[in-house]
C-alpha cells in the first residue's frame, strides 16, 4: 500500500516562490511607471492651464487696444511689446491689486520668486495686419531635470525635448477693439 504524501516538496515550494517573486518585481516596476506617468500628466495639466491663462490675459489686454496707432497700443500691458521676439510677459501697465507673473510653482500657482518657479512662460507677438490684428504665441516650458531660468524666455521657446525641456504652446489672433 502506497503512503499518501502530505505537504509540498522543497522544489515545489522554491518554484512557487520564484514565480511569486518575479510577479512582485513586475508589479513594482509597473507601479513605478504609473507614478512617473502621473507626474508627467500633472505637469502637462499645470502647463496647459498656465498657457490658457496667458492666452486669456492677452485677449483681455486686447480690449484696451482701441486705436489704430502706437499711442493706443501703449495703453495695453502686454501688446505694446509686439515685434520684440520671445519675451517674458511682464506687464508694462499692471492692473491694480493683480499679481501677474511669468513663472509658476510645481502646482501651477503663479509666483515671481525665482527660486519657486518650475514653469516659465514666454510670449511672441507679431503683426498680421499692422495696428489691426496680431498673432500671439504663448509657450509654457519646464525642465524635467530641475529649475530653469525664466529670465531668458528664448530658452524654452526654442528648446527641444531632447534638451530635457518640455513645453506646451498655443496661438491666437488678437484684434483691435472697436
Amino acid at each position: 500500500m502506497k503512503r499518501r504524501r502530505q505537504g509540498f516538496t522543497l522544489i515545489e515550494v522554491m518554484i512557487s516562490l520564484a514565480i511569486a517573486g518575479s510577479a512582485l518585481v513586475a508589479i513594482f516596476a509597473m507601479q513605478e511607471a504609473i507614478a512617473r506617468g502621473n507626474g508627467l500628466s500633472r505637469e502637462m495639466t499645470a502647463a496647459t492651464a498656465n498657457t490658457r491663462m496667458w492666452i486669456e490675459r492677452l485677449r483681455r489686454d486686447s480690449l484696451l487696444w482701441t486705436g489704430d496707432n502706437a499711442v493706443a497700443l501703449a495703453q495695453t500691458s502686454y501688446l505694446q511689446q509686439v515685434g520684440a521676439g520671445w519675451i517674458q510677459p511682464i506687464p508694462a501697465n499692471p492692473f491694480p491689486n493683480f499679481v501677474e507673473g511669468s513663472g509658476a510653482d510645481w502646482s501651477g500657482n503663479e509666483t515671481n520668486v525665482a527660486a519657486d518657479q518650475h514653469f516659465c512662460t514666454a510670449i511672441n507677438l507679431t503683426w498680421i495686419r499692422q495696428f489691426q490684428t496680431m498673432r500671439a504665441d504663448v509657450v509654457t516650458y519646464w525642465s524635467r531635470q530641475g529649475r530653469l531660468d525664466c529670465a531668458n524666455p528664448a530658452v524654452g521657446a526654442l528648446a527641444t525635448p531632447a534638451q530635457g525641456i518640455r513645453q506646451v504652446a498655443a496661438s491666437t489672433v488678437l484684434r483691435r477693439a472697436r
